[in-house]
């Protein structure tokens, strides 16, 4: 280390913080726990034998749910003539339980983003079927219902063509010292499902 003896220029500043790569805070909707992060190519640390590559509308299973992505929208928002405040992105496909018994879209992890960018926000689950509110869960028996993941982001982000979209593989793992099925629990692997949808520009404001 070299010290440099002479006083500090009035005009010098600290160096400013630069903001983190990526950055990433748990949402909670209805009892599911669901984390949307911006992916970007090198930005989050990924082994390659842990990404599983899966086509738009390639049907995959992660625990007791199986899904299917085809595509996404981005919409700018923007206040009249105000600067842009952000943008909302939603990805579309379908899914289902596998299940026995209806789930509620707990322990489900995605991640939603574009190459070429180091941004992370918040994701959801936000509809399932017709219903877009608390408490989305997937009934036993019944065939594929339309799914939509939602995100926010940052006036900064710069949309692309494409979007990258992550899905956690969940496995059932049975800890109780008998063995039975009160012990089963889902655990998030460190493998990832990864597609990349066509993604559009949409006009006008985001459905609900």
């Amino acid at each position: 280390m070299w010290l440099d003896d002479e006083p500090l220029r009035p005009t010098w500043h600290a160096p400013r913080r630069t903001r983190p790569l990526w950055i990433v805070v748990a949402t909670v909707v209805a009892l599911a726990v669901v984390a949307g992060v911006l992916w970007a190519t090198g930005g989050l640390a990924e082994r390659s034998d842990d990404i599983i590559t899966v086509q738009p509308g390639e049907v995959f299973e992660t625990g007791p749910y199986q899904f299917v992505f085809t595509e996404a929208t981005i919409w700018e928002r923007r206040y009249g003539d105000s600067p842009r405040s952000g943008w909302e992105v939603q990805v579309y496909g379908f899914g289902r339980t596998t299940a026995d018994t209806s789930g509620q879209l707990r322990s489900v992890w995605t991640a939603i983003g574009v190459d070429g960018s180091g941004i992370a926000e918040n994701g959801s689950i936000a509809k399932v079927g017709q219903f877009r509110s608390f408490g989305v869960e997937f009934q036993p028996g019944m065939p594929m219902a339309p799914v939509v993941l939602q995100a926010d982001l940052p006036p900064e982000f710069e949309p692309d063509e494409f979007i990258d979209l992550l899905v956690g593989r969940i496995v059932t793992e049975n800890r109780s010292n008998t063995g039975d099925a009160s012990g089963e629990v889902l655990t998030l692997t460190r493998q990832r499902y990864q597609m990349r949808l066509p993604m559009t520009i949409g006009t006008g404001n985001p459905p609900r």
